[in-house]
């Protein structure tokens, strides 16, 4: 398992290149899908970085920065946290990975698709406009979660637990 999960780190962070750099955004979908293997409990074959983290009897903390203050947050804390809200409907990080993941392949699902009606035409800058540029809101959402959650995984497990295995 965890050189499965080395593996996918790996792969995510190539995808990751692949849209913000190269811009090819089709990437983002990719990154989606890799995401919710390793952090949507739907599927008992996916959430490969909780069952690692859980083998190894580790927890990883998020710092979660907001205007009014910052507090930790668990995995479970952070992927449920909200992103942003709409017209009523509410996208934590979990869902938003699982509505843009569940529109590729096998597992496609007409309810996701609010969350692409919604993103269509809404340009976000990836981190430094004039650098990287602007993508839709989807492409620059899903490749934030991946970047956060990969700098974790590196810092607070593969930096202290993995090294040795």
């Amino acid at each position: 398992m965890l050189q499965e999960l080395k593996d996918r780190v790996d792969i995510l962070e190539q995808n990751i290149e692949k849209v913000k750099i190269d811009k090819d955004f089709k990437y983002y979908t990719h990154i989606a899908v890799d995401l919710r293997l390793l952090l949507s409990s739907k599927n008992p074959g996916n959430n490969l970085l909780g069952r690692v983290l859980d083998a190894y009897g580790v927890k990883i903390m998020f710092k979660d920065v907001r205007p009014w203050g910052e507090k930790e947050q668990t995995l479970e804390e952070w992927k449920n946290d909200v992103m942003f809200a709409i017209n009523g409907s509410v996208f934590t990080r979990i869902k938003i990975i699982e509505d843009v993941a569940d529109q590729r392949g096998a597992h496609f699902d007409n309810n996701a698709n609010d969350i692409h009606h919604i993103s269509k035409g809404i340009m976000l800058p990836f981190d430094n406009p004039a650098k990287n540029g602007v993508a839709e809101q989807n492409v620059v959402y899903i490749t934030t979660i991946a970047e956060d959650l990969i700098r974790m995984i590196r810092c607070q497990f593969f930096n202290h637990y993995a090294t040795n295995n």
